[in-house]
């Protein structure tokens, strides 16, 4: 048996979803200060550091080349509950024209604040609006209240929900 290290022991927090994050997370993660000041700074009150796309090459990329795509003209097409990368993947792979968006979604916590979680949707470039896959938890709900998020590539949408989805929105 080995001592956690910082970035073990911050996982493990998230995992249980407490969403504080210490000046210490901030040494074991210092790309993840980028991405949840970025976040907060649109609105929300956590971020929630344990789902989607948190490792260093999507947390900067996110950062560097995401932008809030609108709730106007939203649709939804129910998938598998808690799958979101995985029912988005399963219809832009099946039309073209659509595109596979990776990022975080802000919506109400259990704990009543506003959390940021990981999240994949999907973008349909010719109405300008975005397909939603996935239940928030209130079953009458499916929009977020905001969407911040980057195109993924194709090895990543290919990638999608492999190892199981891991979705928490």
């Amino acid at each position: 048996m080995h001592d956690e290290t910082p970035e073990e022991l911050a996982l493990d927090r998230y995992a249980q979803n407490d969403y504080e994050f210490t000046e210490q997370d901030g040494l074991a993660f210092p790309h993840l200060v980028r991405l949840r000041a970025r976040l907060l700074s649109v609105g929300g009150q956590e971020v929630d550091l344990a789902t989607g796309y948190h490792e260093l090459p999507f947390a900067e990329e996110t950062v560097r080349e995401g932008r809030m795509y609108s709730r106007e003209g939203a649709e939804f097409r129910p998938g598998r509950g808690l799958a979101c990368y995985q029912n988005s993947k399963d219809i832009v792979l099946k039309n073209p024209g659509l595109r596979y968006i990776r990022g975080w979604a802000l919506s109400p916590s259990r704990r009543g604040i506003k959390v940021w979680k990981g999240h994949a949707w999907i973008y349909d470039p010719s109405k300008n609006a975005i397909i939603e896959t996935t239940l928030t938890d209130d079953p009458a709900v499916f929009l977020r209240d905001a969407y911040f998020g980057a195109d993924a590539t194709i090895i990543e949408i290919k990638h999608a929900g492999a190892k199981g989805d891991g979705c928490r929105c």
